[in-house]
């Protein structure tokens, strides 16, 4: 199933965004790095999106502006978020308006970003959520 959920993920990315350059930004558990290395970085390779910028966070941090200013600055078509817990998502909405938004890059988001979308920061992201039928997450119940 997660390679089903990552290869939506990137088709969308390549498909609908279209960016030439793009961003990581994840959590440091093993998942999203497992992620990133078995399937995020190899439909980016395979789809000529060229990975600027790649980095790992703590998710019980609470200043991502470092991570946020590199990024911003960096200034990639893309940034992909992976956080499992729905916490940083909240606090780098915040972040990045403090940093005065991220300008023309598109954000794309993980489930657990829908804590965050009351942020003038979550305004534009693209969410992505997992639908399974009878799932009680917020999105597939939404969906």
């Amino acid at each position: 199933m997660i390679a089903d959920f990552t290869a939506t993920i990137g088709k969308f990315i390549k498909q609908v965004l279209k960016p030439e350059t793009a961003a990581i930004l994840c959590g440091e558990q093993m998942d999203s790095r497992n992620r990133v290395r078995d399937y995020y970085k190899p439909q980016f390779e395979s789809a000529g999106v060229k990975l600027i910028y790649e980095d790992y966070a703590s998710e019980a941090s609470q200043d991502f502006s470092a991570f946020l200013t590199k990024i911003k600055y960096d200034n990639p078509d893309v940034l992909l978020m992976d956080f499992v817990p729905p916490e940083p998502y909240v606090t780098i909405a915040k972040q990045i308006m403090e940093l005065g938004g991220w300008g023309d890059i598109k954000v794309v988001v993980l489930p657990g970003a829908d804590t965050a979308k009351k942020q003038p920061g979550a305004d534009g992201w693209y969410q992505m959520t997992l639908w399974v039928p009878g799932g009680t997450y917020p999105g597939s119940v939404k969906f």
